[in-house]
């Protein structure tokens, strides 16, 4: 059903850039899969013999897959089936949600728990690192569900509760977040677009585009079931959505909000593109 390259909606108005490659988590399966772009047919699986367990949040940076993993994060060189970093957690109880790496190497691994009923964290690891340097903590009884980086290397960092749901901003280097007002619902995956507005899955059913200084969206697009994550491609013109409810990923022209194919995959969760888009 893959190797005819998804099902196409509408025609763009130009084609994804040849070469590049999407990579789809399914935690239910257990796997991540490659997709070669524009055809849409599979180039490859990483599976549990590659250490693939509960996969969920990805992003590509400097040649590397970076997977959020059950409990810790691995990371892949383009190309390879083995890891050649692994990114350890402080116990068993965390579940690495999201993940993000910034400018100079640093990555940001998103729990969206840290223990049963204790509020998620993200942990801070420099450059080569296995071992965090420091986390950001959050109020009691938040699920951390996306971080993101934006072009002056600001972490945003969402997460929700029964009782608020926010985007918190960091300064590089910085542990104190500011709120930065967006008004959401329960937001998980983000992602910047090359004019630097805040894009991100809302409530699961829906995508909204933020600008700074604007409490409500700008914009908002899409009828999803239950998105998950999100990436642009490095055009900034095709934004990939991974809707586990749906059990597929949504290729979305962005700038009109229409999805022109889809590409099949149950319980499709962390979408990332490699080469990836500048933030």
């Amino acid at each position: 059903m893959f190797d005819h390259g998804g099902q196409v909606l509408a025609q763009p108005k130009s084609s994804v850039v040849t070469g590049e490659t999407l990579y789809v988590s399914s935690p239910n399966a257990n796997t991540v899969t490659e997709y070669s772009l524009p055809s849409g047919t599979i180039a490859g699986t990483l599976t549990a013999s590659n250490g693939i367990s509960d996969p969920e949040g990805m992003a590509f940076a400097k040649g590397h897959l970076y997977i959020a993993n059950d409990t810790e994060a691995l990371i892949f060189p383009r190309g390879k089936t083995d890891p050649s970093l692994t990114l350890q957690e402080p116990g068993p109880s965390y579940l690495a949600y999201d993940i993000v790496v910034d400018a100079s190497g640093t990555v940001y691994l998103a729990n969206l728990v840290t223990a049963y009923d204790d509020p998620g964290d993200v942990l801070v690891y420099k450059k080569g690192q296995t071992t965090y340097d420091y986390s950001l903590n959050f109020p009691c009884c938040v699920a951390v569900e996306g971080d993101a980086i934006d072009s002056s290397n600001y972490l945003h960092v969402s997460y929700a509760s029964s009782h608020s749901s926010r985007i918190m901003e960091y300064a590089p280097g910085s542990q104190k977040g500011k709120d930065t007002h967006w008004h959401v619902h329960d937001p998980t995956g983000m992602a910047f677009d090359e004019k630097g507005n805040l894009v991100v899955v809302d409530g699961g059913t829906q995508i909204d585009v933020f600008t700074h200084g604007d409490t409500e969206p700008v914009r908002t697009f899409g009828k999803l079931s239950s998105g998950q994550f999100l990436a642009f491609d490095k055009s900034h013109m095709y934004l990939y959505v991974a809707d586990s409810g749906a059990n597929q990923v949504d290729e979305f022209d962005y700038a009109n909000g229409v999805v022109v194919k889809t590409f099949p995959l149950a319980g499709a969760s962390g979408v990332a593109i490699d080469p990836p888009a500048s933030p």
